[in-house]
């Protein structure tokens, strides 16, 4: 039976097959394929429909490697953005300080061989194994280079593993375990059996690696629609169809223990393990250090366009502080062991990683927040260490900007966005967004204001402050902030009301659909004017053209590449692009309105004419009509003025023709008449005519 779910085509097997497993080990290696394949040919066909597009711009890449920045320039789409992105592989990077060295790995479900070719750099040994045929091909081209990775095809469910492995992922995979299982309806049954087969295939001090979406994640309670599924809220109300199932935090935990993994670790990634940003182990310590502020919200739907019921980050921040974050994060990476023999925690308590394609590669980095001890007072305090990824630079400059990441001291307490939010929901919330955008106003002027003014009266800022944002101010006090994550800076002074600019250009696709009637433009001049009220658009415009040149420089691309989802909260050419559809739609409306008038000039002109026509035909019946009347007045006449006219007489019939006559009756009573003159009166031999 094939099926379509979302975006993916799969095939389950038949309800009456049942399928024979074979050892990995008796699999026939294909020496055209360069793979090996199932003794029965025993496959599963699953795709997203990016397959194709995959291996032709794989055979474009000359670096194939995990860091290589060749994919970016192939990202066109979520299926190509997923096997593409190096966000893939950031919670593997995040914790493989607490996995094995040396390992062989056995991977389940390997995709198109994104992570096949990470862990193929960092281990011994890797046998992937992957159901499709399609995408075991484009695996083993990914990792065609690497010697120490055999690629396998077939059915997990057809297959026993033979040999013990120090590691075993099952990465986004055990959740399509249960849509192909054809001899047990209960998902959890088809896990546990599997779990358990996995365990007999681990070594001792083996490790079990599993990334899985929660089922309860926050993002689908705030307007995502389910990962697998393409629906809202089915894995809320408990997967009402067969398709692939995810589990909850105590379910995942229920499934490991009854497998035998007394061992397992937790890790929390945001906004999911697919696109990981923010890894958060379950340490109860951190729930005390406002977590959510490392979590980039709202969080992405990648069917399409997501229903906004609430803020996600307000959401976040009451499950925290109800000590709920465990079960309603997005995605779990879980560790799991046999046995209790050693930690499966890392030392650290967050890291968010900064490398999505919208990003300038040489400003990729990674975010660490660290315990340290404060050795004159042996009191425990908190660092942000901030260090470049593999290709990124820890410090750069080019024109006007610079970039540089330096570590600081942990400042707790709330962002300035969260009070953001929440002023969309008071009674009167632009006049709340207002005089938070006052307080803002004042606290940039009092830290970082110079003497003197731009040429049209604004007060200038040094240029540190060009990031002085919602998103990186800490409350301090109800009239103080604390101005974190200072990475961005520009060489010259700035005036401020581009500060407030740029905080309400980069803020707006986050509250727009709590602003009723408000377009981006609009809402900006409305809340600079509140502060400037000579703030005009043509001041706007400026702001704009330096917007430009900023994200130039922070993503690397020219401005027409970028999108409302770009890099590091900047996006201009969203903006300019909305300008200009918005100017294009407006001609192609005059277009169309000249169109439609000249059509209907056309087809007014068509009708005078036809009535024209109609009028002469009208006039010609009126004169037709009156010549007809004319004449039947004429015969009229006659018939009353003519005498009879008599034909021939054979035998007893007479035979008599009379004259027209409008009345038929009287046409019948002068004949009747004219046969009894005849005979001297009506005997019966006379014809009725």
């Amino acid at each position: 039976m094939v099926k379509t779910i979302g975006n993916v085509r799969m095939e389950r097997t038949h309800p009456t097959e049942t399928l024979k497993r074979e050892p990995i080990s008796r699999f026939i290696f294909d020496m055209d394929k360069n793979l090996y394949v199932h003794p029965d040919n025993c496959t599963i066909d699953y795709q997203d429909g990016g397959e194709s597009y995959i291996l032709e711009s794989l055979k474009k890449v000359h670096d194939l490697s995990s860091h290589s920045l060749e994919f970016r320039q192939y990202i066109k789409d979520w299926p190509s953005r997923y096997h593409f992105t190096h966000q893939r592989i950031n919670f593997l990077e995040g914790i493989k300080e607490v996995l094995p060295k040396d390992a062989e790995v056995l991977e389940i479900g390997s995709g198109c061989g994104i992570i096949t070719r990470w862990l193929g750099e960092q281990y011994r040994s890797v046998d992937a194994l992957e159901g499709n045929a399609q995408r075991a091909a484009i695996t083993r081209y990914r990792t065609k280079d690497l010697e120490n990775v055999k690629v396998y095809c077939g059915n997990l469910l057809a297959t026993d593993f033979d040999k013990k492995y120090d590691i075993i992922t099952l990465i986004g995979s055990l959740e399509y375990l249960p849509l192909y299982d054809t001899e047990n309806d209960d998902p959890k049954g088809t896990c546990t059996a599997l779990l358990t087969r996995l365990h007999g295939a681990l070594r001792e001090n083996g490790i079990l690696l599993i990334a899985i979406e929660n089922k309860f994640g926050a993002k689908y309670f705030s307007g995502c629609k389910e990962d697998h599924t393409g629906r809202m809220f089915d894995g809320i109300i408990g997967y009402p169809d067969k398709t692939p199932v995810t589990f909850s935090r105590n379910e995942m935990g229920s499934i490991l223990s009854q497998t035998g993994f007394e061992n397992n670790f937790f890790y929390h990634v945001f906004p999911d393990y697919k696109m990981t940003e923010t890894i958060i182990p379950e340490n109860p310590e951190v729930l005390s250090l406002y977590p959510y502020n490392w979590i980039r919200t709202p969080f992405e739907d990648y069917s399409g366009n997501r229903l906004t019921l609430f803020p996600d980050l307000l959401f976040l921040k009451s499950i925290t502080d109800s000590g709920l974050l465990w079960q309603f994060s997005n995605s779990f990476v879980i560790l799991a062991r046999p046995t209790k023999t050693s930690n499966l925690a890392v030392p650290w308590l967050i890291k968010s990683y900064k490398n999505n394609e919208n990003l300038n590669p040489a400003f990729y980095h990674v975010m660490t927040l660290d315990r340290k001890l404060n050795t004159s007072h042996q009191k425990k305090g908190y660092l942000v260490r901030r260090s470049p990824l593999p290709t990124a630079y820890q410090t750069d400059s080019s024109g006007n900007f610079e970039f540089r990441l330096i570590d600081n001291n942990y400042i707790p307490g709330e962002l300035l966005i969260h009070d953001f939010y929440t002023a969309l929901f008071k009674r009167s919330p632009e006049n709340a967004l207002m005089q938070l955008l006052e307080e803002l106003h004042n606290n940039l002027l009092r830290n970082y204001s110079i003497d003197g003014k731009d040429p049209e009266g604004y007060p200038l800022v040094r240029g540190v402050a060009i990031d002085f944002t919602f998103w990186n101010l800490i409350i301090e006090s109800p009239h103080n902030f604390n101005f974190i994550d200072r990475k961005w800076r520009c060489k010259d002074p700035l005036p401020a009301d581009l500060i407030l600019f740029r905080n309400l250009f980069n803020i707006f696709e986050r509250c727009c659909p709590y602003l009723a009637n408000k377009n981006k433009i609009s809402f900006i001049l409305e809340m600079i004017q509140s502060i400037y009220p000579e703030y005009s658009e043509k001041r706007l415009a400026t702001a704009l053209d330096f917007e430009s040149l900023f994200q130039v420089f922070a993503s690397g691309r020219s401005p027409q590449n970028f999108t409302v989802n770009n890099s590091v909260e900047y996006s201009l050419a969203e903006l300019e692009t909305h300008l200009q559809e918005r100017s294009n739609r407006i001609e192609e409306l005059e277009r169309e309105m000249t169109s439609t008038i000249t059509s209907l000039q056309q087809v007014i002109a068509s009708k005078d004419q036809q009535v024209g026509e109609i009028s002469v035909k009208a006039d010609s019946l009126e004169r037709q009509l009156a010549e007809t009347n004319n004449q039947v007045e004429e015969i009229s006449g006659h018939c009353r003025r003519s005498d009879w006219t008599y034909g021939n007489i054979s035998g007893d019939r007479r035979v008599m023709r009379a004259g027209r006559c409008r009345d038929s009756a009287f046409r019948q009573d002068l004949i009747i008449a004219g046969c009894c003159k005849i005979h001297g009166g009506y005997n019966g031999s006379c014809i009725e005519v």
